[in-house]
């Protein structure tokens, strides 16, 4: 067991010596081509944080926008509010007026139909005494 893990390890560190002198192999040799790479690896660098930038600042926006819009939204639900519970003052005041009216008339109509009946009554007592009635004045 042990002599296989140490087989193993003896194989990956020849491959990694064998890549690491492939890959130095590989590495462009002279000042010119390094100091190309490098520029052009600034560059890539540079145009990230360029994206970064700009993601961060669309961020930003999109943000200040879903505020703006919460808080237009929130005035305009506050207006409604108020709007609705005026209508609803003036329904229940108009709602009383009626009311009012319906029992002034209610009222006024018993007191006649009261005045009426006690006309009525006194003109009746009136007969059976004997001493006639309004129609008799």
């Amino acid at each position: 067991m042990k002599s296989e893990k140490f087989k193993i390890g003896l194989i990956s560190l020849a491959m990694t010596s064998l890549l690491g002198s492939v890959a130095v192999q590989a590495a462009p040799q002279d000042k010119q081509a390094v100091q190309v790479q490098k520029e052009q690896m600034q560059q890539e660098r540079s145009r990230l944080q360029q994206e970064q930038q700009y993601r961060v600042e669309e961020r930003k926006q999109y943000n200040e926008a879903v505020k703006e819009q919460r808080k237009y939204r929130e005035e305009s639900e506050r207006e409604n509010r108020k709007y609705r519970e005026e209508q609803e003052r003036n329904a229940y005041k108009y709602r009383e007026e009626q009311q009012r009216e319906e029992r002034k008339v209610y009222q006024d109509r018993f007191r006649d139909e009261d005045a009426r009946r006690g006309d009525m009554i006194r003109d009746n007592y009136r007969m059976d005494r004997g001493m006639g009635g309004k129609m008799g004045r």
